[in-house]
Formats: C-alpha cells, structure tokens, sequence
C-alpha cells in the first residue's frame, strides 16, 4: 500500500508581481490549506531592473499577500531567472513540490522547449506542479481537484508516483483514473507481449496490459478505480492531453527521470505533455537526484 498520509507541506511558488493573476501561487495556496502547509512566494528581477519605486512596489505587495493569505509565510526578492531562483529557494526552504506557471506555448517553443516550466523540469529536484494560466481567471484561491489522472508507464519507479497521485487525490476529495500507454504500438512492441501465433497481436497486448494495469490498481488498494489501457502508433505526450480533455482531467500526474543532453535540447515528454495539456501537471521527479522523504499530515 502506498502512504496514503503523504501531503506537501512547503511549497514554493513563483510569481510575476506586475501580473493580475497569480495561478501558481492560488494553487500552492489552495494545497496548503488542505493540510496545514505554508508557501514561501518568489519573485525573481533583471539587476537591470531594480530601482527603489520598483523595490518598494514589490516589498509593498508581498506584504498584501501575505495579509490576504495566511499560508503565505515567507516571501523571497531574488535577482535573475525565476526558475533558478524558484530552485534556490525550495533548497534553502527544504520544500517538497515548486509550483510555476505556463501558457500555451508556440510550436517553436515546444520543440525547443525554451520557456521557464522547461529549464525548472529539466534542472528540478524535487515535484513541480505546473499551472495552466488559462484556467484560472481570478486572484482567488483555487478550488480543490475534481480528477486526477495518474499517467504510468508500469515500470520500476511508478509506485513512487503512484503514492504521490494516490494521496494527492485522497487529501482533494479528486477522482482519481489510471492510464499506460502503449505508444508507437507496434514499432517498440516488448520481447514480453509478443503474442502467440494463435492469439492477435493487439489482442494479446492490451490485455497482458490491463492485467497489469488492474493488478497495480488492486496493489494500491483501489480495485474499483477506472483503469486504461491505449495502444496507438503515435507518441504518449500526443494521447495523454487529449485523453485528458475527453475526460474533464484538471490534474495529470506523470513522472520524470533526469534529463539527457538531448531532452535538454528537444524537450522531455514530461516537457511535451506539460506544453499540450488543457490543464495543470504533476511531474514527480524520479531517480537518484530526486529529493527524497515523505512529509505527514
């Protein structure tokens, strides 16, 4: 069984002051206060662009937030880039998840991956929730998930995920759905789902699939959740955000592995998945680098 009690308890969030909305600071906000939390809130500047009108604007603000938002108990003035000085931070702090905000992105930018989500996914050690700015509409706190998708891919780590999504969408009052994809089906079919002669290809795999897939679920102690198995010719970040659309997702829950000096160049699927989703992510940073330990409630 995973452990279920497991909450994120110091949350560091990034904001831009000179925004009107402020999407991944309302979720932190809005995680914290399911559990009794506290967000340190950071906001980075160009040394260019440090002034005293500009120092106090911000100093001036910080305090309303912490004023209007109790769970906001540190607040952070950082010189540079705001994924650097959001990783800075949840160092210093001992943070277990960053919260950052993303648009939709250009297709350039998502081939490239150029923006701040990807330089804070591809250099995170610990979980990182990215908020999609077009759903959040006002400068109030954030109402809890409704359903939370849990994308694995069933190998050695996805347990570790598992009990991230699984206390996540407990701790919410969320749905919770599980899906594997099998991608670029039947191009990098597995030694272990080649079917017998007498069984179809396709047949055969999704359903050694789903078995797996409901064995898990059975493991987590959730024999009724909704489990499902896809196998399609194209790549996974192409299928998970428009599964989640069909589904009214508003959390996706996948993991990260460090990435290659390709990733850096290209982009990771975390990256990918994050650029096309309708709607926020959970990358829950796996592997040796990882920040480790599970916070309780």
């Amino acid at each position: 069984m995973p452990n279920q009690s497991f909450v994120y308890r110091k949350i560091v969030a990034g904001v831009r002051m000179c925004a009107g909305i402020r999407p991944a600071m309302l979720r932190a906000v809005s995680l914290a206060r399911t559990c009794g939390g506290e967000v340190a809130v950071v906001h980075a500047m160009e040394e260019t662009g440090i002034t005293a009108p500009a120092l106090d604007a911000v100093h001036c603000r910080f305090e309303e937030l912490r004023i209007t938002y109790p769970e906001v108990t540190s607040t952070h003035l950082k010189t540079g880039s705001i994924w650097n000085a959001m990783l800075e931070t949840a160092r210093d702090t001992s943070a277990d998840l960053i919260t950052i905000s993303t648009h939709t992105h250009s297709q350039l930018s998502a081939l490239l991956g150029t923006s701040s989500s990807d330089s804070l996914l591809h250099h995170a050690d610990r979980d990182v929730v990215v908020t999609r700015t077009e759903r959040y509409t006002a400068d109030q706190v954030s109402e809890n998930y409704r359903h939370v998708l849990l994308v694995t891919d069933l190998q050695d780590n996805h347990r570790h995920i598992a009990e991230r999504a699984v206390a996540l969408a407990g701790n919410q009052g969320a749905r919770l759905s599980l899906l594997h994809v099998v991608d670029h089906y039947p191009v990098d079919r597995e030694n272990e789902d080649i079917a017998p002669e007498d069984e179809d290809p396709i047949v055969h795999t999704k359903r050694a699939r789903c078995e797996r897939l409901g064995k898990f679920a059975q493991d987590l102690g959730l024999p009724h959740t909704s489990c499902e198995v896809l196998l399609t010719n194209e790549a996974v970040q192409n299928i998970v955000p428009s599964y989640a659309q069909t589904k009214d997702v508003d959390l996706i829950v996948l993991g990260a592995h460090k990435p290659t000096t390709l990733d850096l160049l290209l982009g990771s699927i975390a990256d990918k998945v994050v650029h096309h989703s309708p709607c926020d992510v959970l990358v829950v940073h796996i592997g040796p680098y990882a920040k480790t330990g599970s916070p309780q409630c």
